[in-house]
């Protein structure tokens, strides 16, 4: 306040000796006189008051008309001890969260207090107690924060009484913060506080010029304090005592009317990454977009900025190491995520090196448009909307964008974006114990024969629907044919009666039992199909390697078809000899020569589509295997292909072949077996 002064009993007033400028005047009544403050421009809030100019000579002349409101008033009581709590400050804001200065008040002896008067409006109370008194703030009605607040209602000039808070007790954190290795206090430096799930607790506190900190009351529990520095110093955001992920942080135990002291933190100096983000075609500069950093082994790094109006941006400080930039756009902004360098995979992303004190700049990202996904989700029965129900995104080599996702609402709509422009494919993948079945775009449930999405500057927002089948499980036990003991880790995969494999899966675990599904209703073929190095044959049921011979199971809607039983026997085949000859039919070649032991060659696939041109000589297994003397282990070049899984292949299954063209799209990498050996591990 540069000037105060009264109102005669006239109502006049005269402030004196204001020097030139600008100001704020406000007539400021007691809440006993019952009128409602008024700031010039005759406004009860600050943030819309008129400013008045004061000249170097002469006067001004600012008149008031107050109109008379309504009080709040009520008691604060401790919780859980029911006694009054006395002295304890009350603070008002609007509905929106706007702090209403001029309407103070504290409890008195017996915690009652009277606060206003106010006009016309929706308010919120907080209880706001010393820090010394182990009495923790709160909101009317007994909220945490603003957005658990109760607002009180305020119509005409009705008083609102009765508007009482219980308030509990909790304990204080005091601790100093220094900086790694150089020793020095750190002053006006930020702290956070986290629960031991690691919830945000509005309590915080910012150091002194001695580097001491004190944040609390809180209640008695577990927490991590963390020291937030501005990124402009340099100084990696750092948990007690002295890490930077918070799951490595030190728990600090607080207790009821206790100081829990001594939490010191160190924070190390690193450097900082900074840049501009740009709008990729006229390189017009984008404010608001956020930047993540990731490590080298993928880890998000606790760091965050946002781009200024001018696209720039200043992210850290980070420890000294090498680091992947994201811009991280939302929705809204309809713009593409991007890493640096120009690519939308974090894998390919350029590394950007940081060093201590430093500013590694240059760092600049220019964006592409995107567009958005959207549709919705029923039960392809009722027509119900399903909610809650995930969507994966895949790429056009049918690789999994993890970096957009999204879920379906109560209304079973759904919207994912921002989405970079091209071909896209999606799936929605509902919970098994929801009973529906994965389902890929458009009505099918392998992602290999899903339909393209396209999403482009024509039709940016594109629409995609799904019905899901409410489906039915398949379920039993696999064993060991020699012992009958369960076995673990074994792979489940369900084919179409027309070996159509589907995308669904599941594995035996620890006793050998299983439950496959949720699958359509519907016949379907089951193999049990154990890794190589098991020694064990994979099979059909029931009880055959010859897909041919394998038995259709029925699944029925709600229901468990239980009983699929296998048993698995050890791959017994002896020196088994190649009775055609396979090749490649483009360049490169390759051809099969007999060695003294198993060799595997690895060689990248053609441009064009591979040919595999072979005759098989016998029934067993997959079209297009080797024939072994042991028979059916169905263990062969194209058998073989199903037990990559790299994360840059898509395993191709020999049941989807049909035929003897092994498309290019699927980016396969073509083996050449030199095989005269007794066993395959």
């Amino acid at each position: 306040v540069a000037v105060n002064g009264s109102s005669s009993a006239t109502g006049e007033y005269i402030l004196q000796n204001v020097p030139a400028g600008q100001y704020i005047v406000r007539a400021d009544p007691s809440a006993q006189q019952g009128y409602v403050d008024q700031y010039s421009g005759g406004v009860f809030l600050r943030s819309e008051a008129t400013f008045v100019m004061v000249p170097s000579v002469g006067d001004v002349t600012v008149d008031f008309s107050l109109s008379p409101g309504a009080l709040i008033s009520g008691q604060i009581t401790v919780a859980g001890e029911g006694i009054p709590a006395a002295g304890v400050d009350l603070d008002v804001f609007t509905a929106g969260g706007e702090f209403i200065s001029s309407a103070n008040a504290k409890t008195d002896v017996g915690g009652s207090y009277e606060i206003g008067a106010f006009p016309p409006g929706s308010y919120l109370l907080r209880a706001d107690p010393i820090p010394e008194s182990f009495l923790i703030g709160r909101y009317y009605l007994n909220g945490e924060d603003r957005a658990s607040a109760t607002p009180i209602q305020i119509t005409g000039t009705n008083d609102q009484t009765g508007i009482d808070i219980s308030i509990p007790r909790g304990g204080l954190i005091q601790g100093v913060v220094t900086q790694q290795g150089a020793g020095v206090t750190l002053a006006g430096q930020d702290l956070d506080l986290f629960t031991d799930t690691g919830s945000f607790v509005r309590a915080g506190a910012t150091t002194s010029a001695t580097g001491f900190y004190q944040i609390g009351p809180v209640l008695p529990g577990n927490y991590r304090v963390r020291v937030d520095p501005e990124p402009v110093t340099g100084l990696v955001r750092t948990f007690h005592p002295s890490v930077l992920f918070e799951s490595d942080g030190q728990l600090v135990a607080v207790s009821l009317n206790t100081i829990t002291t001594g939490i010191d933190i160190q924070a190390p100096l690193g450097g900082t990454i900074s840049g501009v983000i740009r709008e990729a075609t006229i390189l017009t500069p984008i404010s608001g977009i956020d930047l993540d950093v990731f490590d080298t082994i993928g880890r998000r790094m606790p760091v965050n900025a946002a781009s200024m109006v001018d696209g720039s941006y200043l992210i850290g400080g980070l420890p000294q190491g090498d680091y992947r930039i994201r811009a991280d756009p939302t929705r809204a902004q309809g713009f593409a995520l991007k890493y640096y360098q120009d690519t939308l995979i974090e894998a390919s992303a350029t590394s950007v090196s940081v060093t201590v004190g430093n500013e590694t700049s240059g760092i600049d990202l220019d964006l592409d448009p995107a567009g958005t996904i959207q549709g919705t989700i029923v039960d392809a029965v009722t027509m119900a909307p399903l909610a809650g129900v995930d969507l994966d995104l895949f790429d056009s080599q049918r690789k999994f964008f993890s970096a957009v996702d999204a879920v379906t609402s109560a209304t079973g709509f759904f919207i994912l974006g921002p989405v970079p422009f091209g071909s896209w494919f999606l799936q929605a993948d509902p919970t098994p114990d929801t009973g529906y079945a994965d389902q890929s775009f458009q009505n099918e449930y392998a992602l290999s024969r899903a339909t393209p999405i396209a999403v482009n500057g024509t039709a940016p927002n594109a629409t995609a629907d799904f019905s899901l089948e409410p489906g039915g499980f398949i379920a039993g036990k696999i064993q060991s044919s020699t012992s009958l003991a369960g076995l673990s880790g074994i792979d489940l995969d369900a084919f179409y009666p027309d070996r159509r494999r589907l995308d669904i899966t599941t594995k035996s675990d620890l006793s050998g039992n299983y439950r496959l599904g949720p699958l359509p209703p519907g016949q379907y073929l089951l193999r049990a199909d154990p890794p190589l190095i098991s020694g064990l044959l994979e099979e059909f049921y029931d009880g055959v390697a010859d897909v041919t011979s394998a038995q259709l199971i029925d699944v029925t809607m709600g229901i468990d078809t239980a009983g699929i039983d296998f048993l698995l026997g050890p791959d017994t085949s002896v020196t088994p000899t190649p009775t055609n000859t396979q090749s490649v039919t483009d360049t490169p070649t390759s051809t099969a020569t007999e060695t003294p032991s198993p060799t595997l060659t690895a060689t990248p696939s053609p441009t064009t589509t591979a040919t595999v041109t072979s005759t098989p000589s016998t029934t067993a297994g997959i079209p297009g295997d080797f024939n072994h003397d042991g028979g059916a282990d169905g263990i062969d070049l194209l058998n073989l292909l199903t037990q990559i899984r790299s994360g840059i292949l898509d395993p191709i299954d020999p049941a989807d072949l049909n035929g003897n063209s092994i498309p290019e799209s699927e980016d396969l990498i073509l083996f050449t077996l030199d095989w005269q050996h007794t066993e395959m591990p």
